[in-house]
């Protein structure tokens, strides 16, 4: 579900990998890219920015069972808690 554009997703969509990860969000050339939620079938759920596929910007993780991460990322590192002031 979702748009395309030049045969790839493009604008916001919805899928359902085999390996059961589900994404829901915007994307550009088929990549990830802006506002998005990603659940994983490890029971990982990653709800913020994505650039390149990679978790980037302001974003919330989730592992079921552990700790949860807010903050920010940059090309799919953590690099620490949002600081505001």
């Amino acid at each position: 579900m979702g748009g395309w554009k030049g045969g790839k997703r493009h604008g916001k969509g919805r899928v359902r990998h085999a390996n059961g990860d589900v994404y829901v969000g915007e994307y550009v050339a088929d990549e990830k890219c802006g506002h998005g939620v990603l659940e994983t079938a490890r029971g990982v759920r990653y709800e913020g920015g994505f650039y390149a596929g990679l978790y980037h910007g302001q974003g919330t993780f989730t592992q079921k069972g552990k700790a949860t991460l807010v903050g920010e990322w940059k090309h799919g590192v953590y690099v620490g808690p949002t600081i505001k002031g």
